[in-house]
């Protein structure tokens, strides 16, 4: 595995969405056990089953690559992902906190984005969840998580390198979620 290729699994989505229900449960208040607990949970409803079914989907060729490179594949791939969020924003509800449904609305906001950005262009959806993550750590942490940023950077090397995006679709993945971010804070969700 090359640089670029560790680079980008590092940061895949569906590690930063693991980094970021932790970070929004021990932001919410959640600690000790029940941090342990409810972060079993939530791995268990909202990380396992979209993992599983996007390994499937390789195994069996539904889909080219674990990427979805394939913006036409991507739709079908991002609305089945869109079902298990309404799920999981249900399962939020009822073991989170109150910030966590905040912010768990605020991603419904940033993946319906993405998802109806989706129908006409790709945007690095690696970008997306990073830059909606350090937008989020910027905000509570200020100045001193500032050096996270220069990971955008590493990122979308990474993703122009793998050949997985252009950099127009690498910038696409930089803008829309710090409009989203500017949205939602404007709207109290975080």
């Amino acid at each position: 595995m090359n640089f670029a290729s560790l680079i980008s699994r590092f940061f895949d989505p569906l590690v930063g969405f693991t980094f970021l229900f932790f970070l929004m449960a021990f932001r919410g208040g959640v600690i000790g056990w029940n941090l342990v607990f409810m972060m079993i949970i939530l791995f268990c409803t909202l990380i396992l089953p979209p993992a599983i079914l996007l390994l499937w989907a390789v195994k069996t060729k539904r889909i080219s690559n674990w990427d979805i490179s394939d913006r036409k594949q991507r739709v079908r791939a991002l609305l089945i992902f869109a079902c298990f969020l309404i799920l999981d924003y249900f399962v939020v509800q009822s073991i989170g906190t109150s910030l966590m449904s905040k912010i768990f609305i605020a991603l419904l906001f940033l993946f319906s984005g993405f998802l109806a950005i989706t129908l006409f262009w790709k945007i690095s959806g690696h970008m997306t969840n990073a830059t909606f993550i350090i937008s989020l750590l910027l905000y509570w942490y200020g100045v001193s998580v500032l050096p996270l940023v220069l990971i955008l950077p590493i990122l979308a090397w990474s993703r122009v390198a793998l050949k997985r995006h252009t950099m127009g679709e690498v910038i696409g993945g930089v803008v829309y979620p710090i409009m989203v971010f500017f949205l939602a804070r404007e709207l109290h969700l975080i």
